[in-house]
């Protein structure tokens, strides 16, 4: 008897349901690049500023590989009565001539159809093995760029003793991250950033000049900063959070 009465109190008892207010897996990139916009208007000082209010407003990871020339940095004005998401990236690239996007391991890449030759790329340099243990992004992205600047602008040997000192900032209670990458590229990592922490996208702005670094690199610079980066400190690249403000992004010179 006393078996047959919990076995009906079970069945009464609701199914237990997922809790609610955690953190929820997000849908995947081909899910978030086929949803449907009536209406929609995209209004940006241009190229760029365009691209990153689509994927804050969608919630696209994006990693954005652009230079600034007349093109790219006159207005956007755009508007569809009906598009998916995918089909919004692809007329904006379409309306900045030269560009193209693709969709790779969960990321929206948008980038110059030509490109910049990968010899001149340091987001095509080789990683043998990258690893991040519980680490905030921040910590991560330092690391990262010191194994691209050992390449692109390897430092002068220091003093016996001598060490380099930095700083860096972080939201308070921040998550860490973790993961291991083996032979994979800047940009493979730069990827990752943006797929497991609050960053969610990469922009690598590089110049328009056709010089180069003394090791045979395309120079890069910061968005939020307004002078020419120098050859020891390069490359140089920007992550955004989703919320994030839209830099202003000078004119040319």
């Amino acid at each position: 008897m006393l078996v047959r009465i919990f076995f009906l109190l079970a069945l009464r008892q609701p199914a237990l349901q997922p809790p609610t207010g955690g953190w929820q897996e997000p849908p995947p990139i081909r899910d978030k690049l086929s949803r449907r916009a009536e209406g929609y208007s995209l209004k940006a000082d241009n190229f760029l500023s365009a691209l990153m209010k689509v994927a804050d407003e969608f919630q696209i990871p994006m990693g954005i590989e652009w230079i600034k020339t007349q093109s790219t940095l006159r207005s956007v004005d755009l508007s569809w009565k009906t598009a998916d998401v995918r089909g919004i990236i692809a007329a904006l690239t379409k309306d900045a001539p030269g560009y193209a996007f693709d969709v790779a391991d969960g990321v929206v890449h948008v980038f110059p159809r030509r490109g910049i030759p990968n010899r001149q790329d340091f987001l095509s340099l080789k990683i043998q093995k990258f690893e991040v243990k519980n680490e905030v992004v921040g910590l991560a992205d330092r690391e990262l760029r010191r194994i691209a600047r050992s390449t692109v602008s390897p430092p002068k040997p220091l003093p016996p003793g001598a060490g380099e000192a930095g700083s860096m900032a972080a939201r308070v209670g921040e998550q860490g991250i973790s993961f291991e990458l083996e032979k994979s590229t800047v940009r493979g990592v730069l990827d990752k950033f943006i797929l497991l922490s609050d960053r969610r996208i990469w922009v690598v702005t590089f110049t328009d000049s056709p010089g180069l670094t003394p090791t045979g690199f395309r120079r890069t610079e910061l968005l939020r900063w307004h002078q020419p980066i120098p050859d020891e400190d390069q490359p140089v690249w920007d992550l955004f959070r989703w919320s994030d403000p839209i830099p202003e992004v000078p004119s040319r010179e």
